[in-house]
């Protein structure tokens, strides 16, 4: 791949963890990481459309070299990270996070996990940013002076959900989509009114046709 914001940012956390991202496996399709690694029966994926974009996979990183680089116990988890990570081409930052469940109210536990994700991958990326910048190695499109700032113009989080068992969501996505607009469930407006320039729930369908068909590193 040409060099890009996307390539930058890889050079940068490889060179954090000492490890080469690509020859490790780091660096995967949206496919492989829409796996739903809870059913040992079968593989059953939550995105299953066209899969040309590389992505780097967050939950390896945090969960064997950051893990290592924390001095934390295999038994240990530091970290529940979004399952993909990407930078366009204007430094738009998206964390993609796929879920094989039914997207509805009521369900807290999983709704607690998604943010909790969100808010402790952002906190990983500031540790490996501010730590290679200690060291003189910077990645030139992100604020260092006003992180909070940069987070509310250029991270966004995506979560993904089957369109097949969330009807009910897709009607909603649809609705939105049709007036220009992206949908937010609730528990998310704390991720967009707080944290991030956007959060949104897109069915595997609308994440190709809206996401991927367009996008450009």
């Amino acid at each position: 791949m040409e060099k890009n914001n996307f390539t930058e940012f890889v050079d940068l956390i490889s060179k954090y963890l000492s490890y080469d991202l690509q020859s490790g496996c780091m660096i995967s399709n949206l496919h492989d990481l829409s796996r739903d690694d809870s059913n040992k029966e079968r593989m059953e994926y939550v995105y299953n459309g066209e899969n040309h974009l590389q992505v780097l996979d967050m939950d390896r990183i945090a969960r064997t070299e950051y893990k290592k680089i924390k001095g934390a116990a295999d038994k240990d988890s530091i970290i529940n990270t979004a399952d993909a990570f990407i930078i366009t081409g204007k430094n738009q930052w998206y964390f993609i996070e796929f879920k094989n469940s039914i997207i509805k109210a009521g369900k807290k536990g999983l709704k607690d996990n998604i943010i909790k994700k969100a808010y402790a991958n952002w906190y990983m990326l500031l540790d490996i940013l501010y730590t290679m910048y200690q060291k003189g190695i910077r990645y030139e499109g992100f604020c260092y002076e006003n992180p909070v700032t940069f987070a509310k113009n250029n991270i966004n989080y995506i979560l993904v959900c089957k369109q097949e068992d969330n009807p009910e969501a897709y009607n909603l996505i649809k609705k939105s989509d049709l007036a220009g607009e992206k949908y937010t469930p609730p528990f998310m407006l704390r991720l967009k009114d707080y944290l991030f320039r956007d959060a949104y729930l897109y069915t595997d369908e609308f994440l190709e046709r809206k996401f991927v068909h367009g996008f450009e590193y």
